[in-house]
């Protein structure tokens, strides 16, 4: 029996270019990465920032932004002063707000959830939880407008630097231009190549082998067995869950009774609040399967977020519902703007063999049975993430009942049951 109790959610329409919103948090993405393994700057995975913020590359190292804070439109970090020939560490905590074109010179810390304002020139460290405005920023209660404002004009030192010493990467001008524009065109012409292959759900590399890992369950004697199925969009709503039960309970010639706990857009943090919900079933397998939206960069969470989430979720499983055998499932891949925001859904599903190993799970490997078919395949044309129940029908529910009558038998089903 399906759980139906589930709310269906429905996200609001964005609007304007509110719509090319996930196409700029790809961006962001693509930038954090590369400031991070390029220039080897500290940024927390979670942050966000304008693209026209600049973070100072003379000291790349210096540069460290915590968790959940967002530093705003043509917002500046240095972490270097020529003048003195200072290369200091410049800290923006967590849950921080930075505002458009402020300015933090080199060696400030700012505190856990403080609040640059815009325009502002921070010249000392600012404690936690604070409001930091003016020219130099100084701390003032909000709505207080009291107080002389100074300006302070910063000047570029027209002298070419000591020998031995650094270029001033963020003001540096001439021939070197010309090679980074050439270096950037070829890298937006590679990039453009990527985004289109990914868009048409061409895979440029090899289709992973194979990750099954097999699992067992012992058959109740009594009852019907105890089927629950926790993730997302790609199982609420959609057939194959019945088809799966139905083809089980006809293969091994037992009762199956099936619960899906699922959710459109949920992720494996979701998946921790339906624990209880889960146990409460008490069931004898349980599927899990989360990949697919923890990669969404617009709505998701880092491949080591994800890994920390899913440890956590099957740990509480496990002592919830100690006599549950739990499985991962890898599911379909993703083409168009859905494969657009999940540029590391690969890695999601790979991680997936590594969780099952150390933490001894079962897994059932779709995703490269998916890759084995041409994209016009696929079955993914209808939003390019959900599959088209037909094909669904004729690569999910078959494998699926497979891995759970192997299970359950030792032997799985015959030719013929399988056909039936």
């Amino acid at each position: 029996m399906v759980d139906q109790s589930v709310p269906k959610m429905q996200k609001a329409r964005r609007r304007g270019l509110n719509r090319l919103a996930p196409l700029r948090n790809l961006l962001v993405s693509l930038r954090r990465a590369y400031l991070v393994h390029v220039w080897k700057m500290d940024l927390d995975p979670s942050c966000q920032f304008s693209l026209s913020a600049k973070f100072d590359r003379t000291f790349p190292i210096g540069v460290h932004v915590g968790r959940d804070t967002y530093v705003a439109f043509e917002a500046r970090i240095l972490t270097h002063d020529m003048t003195r020939g200072l290369y200091l560490h410049t800290r923006v905590g967590r849950n921080c707000f930075v505002g458009g074109r402020a300015l933090i010179l080199p060696g400030v810390e700012i505190g856990d959830n403080s609040v640059v304002a815009a325009g502002a020139v921070v010249t000392k460290s600012v404690p936690p939880g604070k409001h930091r405005r003016g020219q130099p920023g100084t701390d003032r209660p909000l709505g207080n407008r009291g107080g002389a404002v100074r300006t302070v004009r910063l000047r570029r030192r027209d002298r070419k630097p000591a020998r031995g010493g650094r270029r001033d990467l963020m003001l540096q001008s001439g021939p070197g231009n010309a090679l980074l524009m050439i270096l950037l065109t070829l890298g937006l012409i590679l990039g453009g190549g990527m985004v289109l292959a990914c868009w048409a759900g061409v895979e440029l590399r090899s289709a992973p082998r194979l990750g099954d890992r097999p699992f067992s369950v012992a058959l109740p004697e009594g009852r019907a067995i105890r089927l629950t199925i926790l993730g997302t969009s790609l199982t609420e709503g959609e057939l194959w869950p019945g088809e799966v039960a139905g083809r089980v309970g006809a293969c091994i010639g037992h009762p199956v009774a099936l619960t899906v706990v699922a959710k459109s857009g949920a992720g494996s943090d979701w998946g921790m609040t339906q624990v209880a919900r889960v146990a409460a079933e008490k069931p004898d397998l349980l599927l899990v399967e989360f990949a697919i939206n923890d990669a969404d960069v617009t709505e998701g969470v880092s491949l080591g977020r994800s890994a920390e989430a899913h440890v956590a979720l099957i740990h509480a499983l496990r002592s919830a519902a100690p006599g549950t055998e739990i499985a991962l499932m890898t599911m379909s891949p993703a083409q168009g703007l859905r494969g657009l925001v999940r540029p590391r859904l690969r890695a999601h599903y790979l991680q997936y063999r590594t969780l099952a190993k150390e933490m001894g799970l079962g897994l059932i490997d779709l995703y490269p049975r998916w890759l084995a078919l041409p994209p016009s395949a696929r079955g993914l044309s209808r939003d390019g993430l959900h599959p088209d129940r037909d094909t669904a029908a004729h690569l999910i529910a078959p494998v699926i009942t497979e891995a759970v009558a192997q299970a359950l038998t030792g032997t799985g089903c015959s030719e013929a049951q399988r056909r039936s």
